[in-house]
């Protein structure tokens, strides 16, 4: 199935994180955007970012359902959203047409040492949005999963929004703007 999968940050619903792509949107019908509501167990900790024991009280998504429902889709995600996006990704690259992560990575556990693994299977593309004051998910694990995932042969964009940190406004994506218009046509591209 073509469109897109669109994946809310943290305490977020997929009500609030529909109304803010609005104006990203051009076929809103072609848009699945589900509210994570799997209760989270300590395997889920990669899910996270930065949140310590706050994490296990949010809900988060079931990885095998998402990759199923997501078959053929650009896979978009926010935060929390796009850390899941990229274990999508991991557990579904031939299937993945693109992902966008919007300040996200792989894995906060690449803080502590563990690298990040391009699956070689992924041939697509991948949009990395990232600020560079960003202090809940440092940037610089968003290059690193860039430069993975373009070592494996992916098509990789990386666009940085300078002294931007964690959050849709400071990028420059809660409202019509020239980035929200350029993510828009991207995505238009890649589905």
């Amino acid at each position: 199935m073509t469109g897109v999968l669109a994946l809310h940050g943290a305490g977020s619903s997929a009500e609030r994180f529909r109304d803010r792509l609005r104006h990203i949107a051009s076929d809103e019908s072609s848009w699945r955007v589900p509210t994570a509501d799997k209760r989270p167990d300590p395997s889920d900790k990669i899910h996270y970012a930065g949140l310590g024991a706050a994490a296990y009280r949010l809900p988060c998504w079931d990885i095998d359902a998402l990759a199923q429902t997501g078959r053929g889709s650009v896979v978009l995600g926010f935060s929390m959203g796009a850390i899941t996006a990229m274990r999508v990704l991991q557990a579904s690259p031939a299937s993945t047409r693109a992902v966008v992560c919007i300040a996200g990575c792989h894995s906060m556990m690449q803080l502590l040492g563990e690298p990040y693994s391009a699956p070689s299977a992924f041939k697509g593309a991948v949009l990395f949005i990232h600020g560079t004051a960003d202090k809940k998910i440092p940037p610089a694990l968003s290059n690193e999963c860039a430069t993975a995932l373009e070592q494996a042969g992916a098509s990789v964009d990386y666009w940085t929004v300078p002294g931007a940190g964690h959050s849709f406004g400071q990028l420059g994506l809660a409202d019509p703007s020239p980035i929200a218009y350029r993510l828009r046509q991207w995505i238009e591209d890649h589905t």
